[in-house]
Formats: structure tokens, sequence, C-alpha cells
């Protein structure tokens, strides 16, 4: 029962597909309380066998084409794939996370456990703008081979203790929409100490090395409502889609889908003729 309470907790935070297709009134989910220049951010991790059909098929619902073309081209041949969805959750997706037709209260709500027993993880975030949030997307590996196609060229390296990460920012577009920037680092090797300043302030830090792959970098707007999905290609092995979003759970492989929701945001007031302090924060989960 604790796994079927937090699975409807999704529905209303993802502002789901339900059996009324046009359900009215407010939300039972309160908003969240943010920072003015913070934005609140939903990010789910889904895992599901590799290759796995329902995978296969939310993907012909996916809207790929919000990111150039060139870069689309240059995420496939690293073995990474990603796209936006709207309002309306795609059936493979409700599939995927186990959602189901059933709202719950307000007061059942405070009852809902952090982890979902199906592996499903939410991690709610209120990063301010511009502001750098990790994403690890993957366990350390002792080592692994790593072939990355750069300008047409392959290039291959190994990796000791390493850890696929996405670098998330955010910032507010004029329009309303948020916009969301990921990077994918290698984190790798042995934790050393490194010496950062910044504003005449020194900082003694351990960090591993770490190889940044800015090519791969995705950027999307996304309206109150809608999603970033982020996973692998599952026929890519060695890549770095496959290092960061697949891991072996016994002797069957697994990957990750990753989907990101904005929650809550403010606009940029830039445009707008009213006073900042009367204005209501936009958030598709306030009412449906």
């Amino acid at each position: 029962m604790r796994a079927f309470a937090f699975l409807f907790a999704l529905l209303g935070m993802l502002g789901c597909r339900l059996v009324d297709p046009a359900p009215k009134g407010r939300s039972p989910l309160a908003p969240l309380v943010i920072s003015p220049d913070a934005i609140a951010l939903e990010v789910f991790s889904v895992p599901a066998p590799l290759g796995d059909p329902q995978m296969a098929a939310l993907w012909t619902e996916v809207d790929e084409q919000p990111l150039p073309a060139d870069l689309r081209a240059t995420l496939a041949q690293n073995g990474l794939r990603a796209g936006i969805v709207g309002n309306t959750v795609p059936d493979a997706l409700a599939a995927l996370l186990k959602v189901t037709d059933e709202r719950i209260s307000a007061d059942d709500r405070s009852l809902v456990p952090i982890e979902a027993e199906e592996g499903i993880a939410l991690t709610v975030m209120q990063p301010r703008i511009g502001e750098r949030r990790d994403l690890v997307t993957s366990p350390v590996h002792e080592q692994i081979a790593l072939f990355r196609h750069v300008d047409k060229q392959v290039e291959g390296k190994t990796y000791r203790k390493a850890e696929g990460r996405l670098a998330l920012r955010v910032f507010r577009e004029s329009d309303g929409r948020t916009r969301l920037e990921l990077t994918p680092e290698l984190h790798h090797g042995e934790f050393k100490s490194r010496v950062r300043g910044s504003d005449g302030i020194m900082i003694l830090k351990q960090e591993r090395q770490m190889e940044l792959f800015d090519e791969l970098k995705m950027s999307a707007a996304l309206a109150p409502g809608q999603m970033l999905l982020v996973t692998c290609q599952p026929d890519r092995p060695g890549t770095v889609g496959h290092c960061f979003f697949t891991q072996a759970e016994g002797e069957k492989p697994m990957q990750k889908l990753y989907v990101l929701r904005v929650s809550q945001a403010r606009p940029d007031r830039s445009f707008y003729d009213a006073p900042a302090d009367n204005s209501e924060p936009v958030a598709s989960d306030l009412r449906q």
C-alpha cells in the first residue's frame, strides 16, 4: 500500500493523464514555497530492463525536435537520447512509472514514503538561477573503456573509478518557460586535494579528475507541465550513454530514464507591466 500511495502522488506531481481527460478544480498538491530567485524542480529516476519494449514505445511519443538536428545526431552517436513530452503523460511513460488513475487525499499524501519499492526515485530540488547542481547517474565503475565520437572521429580511453554525472543549471525565459541545461561529465580517478578561490576566499576541496563532454550539452526550454526525458540508446555499448545510464542488476543489465519537470517557477518580469510583488507563481500543479 505504501508503494501504491507513492505512485499515486507521482500522478499529481507529473500532471498525469487521468480517466477524466479534463479534470476540474484545484490539485490536492500544495505548491512549493521557494525563494524568489529559485525554481522547484522534480527529477524522477526510472529503471527498466535494457531494451525494454515499453521504453522503445515511449520514444515514439517523445518530441525530440526541440533539440537541434546536429546535436541529436551527436547524442545518438554517443549513445544518448533526449526529448520533451507535454502535459499529457504518454501511456508508455505511465506504465514505466506504474501510474494508476486513483488520487490520494491531502492527509494520505503526508504518509507517502520518500522512495518507491519498485526502484522509482524522486529528487526535489530548488536550484537558483544559473546555480550548478549535480545529478549522479551511474555507480562508480572500477574500470571502463569509453568510446567518444567527436567531429566524426572516434576516440577511445580507459578510466578507473569512473562515475557519470549530469551538471544541471536552470534559467528563466522571458516568455515564462524554464530552460534546463544538462552537461555530461565523467569524474574519475582518486580524490586529490585542490585549492579553489573565489572573492578572495581560498577553499581546500577533495576532487577527482573530470572529463567534460561539452559537445553533448543538452538545452531545452520547458513550459509549465512539460518534462525533459534523458536516457541511453540500448544498442550502443561502450558509449557515453551506456556508461552513464546502464548498470548490471545481477545477470540482467538495466537502463535508467531520467524525467525532469519544473513544478514551480516565477517568470521573467522584464516584459510585464504588473508589479512583480503581486504576481502569482507559475505552477502547473496549482490548477489542473
